[in-house]
């Protein structure tokens, strides 16, 4: 079939105990913020409403952090599919802070089927291509032939971030030189 399908695989015996989402879930709607709750619906309109909490991004990448430090990552990991965008938006954040290229991989993969939205999608490849570009462009290359929206998404993304690499590999005096000398 022609058409594609968006990030909402089964849960194919992955997860947490429902204690332990509950949990995050708390967690996370402890930092809940309404307006910006109200403002993320706006901007992501395929996601049903409920499951948007309000959770601004500077605070779930400080949550990342601080659960990297804490070892609390693998259990969460783990845990798909999960409930709420920031959930998903705090796992994608955990897996751009994983420094071992193997590990990493084996996280985006696994987790790319539950990807169901642009904001989760957008963005995490950058570190991928700077460090791994030849690994990198294999997975691309692989996401891109998928039949799911957003992991075709990641593959696109992941490949213009060569683009952007190569971009910012030059400076900006040997972009712009003028082809006119001044007079």
């Amino acid at each position: 079939s022609s058409s594609r399908r968006l990030g909402t695989a089964s849960p194919k015996g992955l997860g947490g105990s429902p204690r332990k989402k509950s949990l995050m879930k708390n967690r996370l709607l402890a930092m809940q913020d309404i307006t910006y709750r109200d403002f993320q619906r706006k901007l992501i309109p395929n996601l049903e409403a409920e499951t948007i909490i309000g959770v601004r991004t500077p605070q779930l990448r400080k949550l990342a952090k601080e659960m990297r430090k804490a070892n609390e990552t693998q259990a969460f990991l783990k845990a798909l599919p999960h409930g709420t965008f920031e959930e998903n938006q705090l796992h994608a954040f955990i897996i751009s802070g994983i420094r071992d290229f193997a590990d990493c991989m084996r996280h985006v993969e696994a987790f790319l089927p539950y990807v169901d939205n642009w904001a989760t999608c957008d963005g995490r490849a950058a570190t991928l291509v700077a460090k791994h570009p030849a690994q990198a462009q294999t997975a691309a290359a692989r996401w891109l032939q998928s039949d799911r929206v957003y992991t075709v998404r990641f593959g696109m993304v992941t490949l213009l971030s060569f683009v952007r690499t190569a971009f910012e590999s030059f400076s900006a005096t040997s972009i712009w030189v003028l082809p006119w000398k001044k007079r």
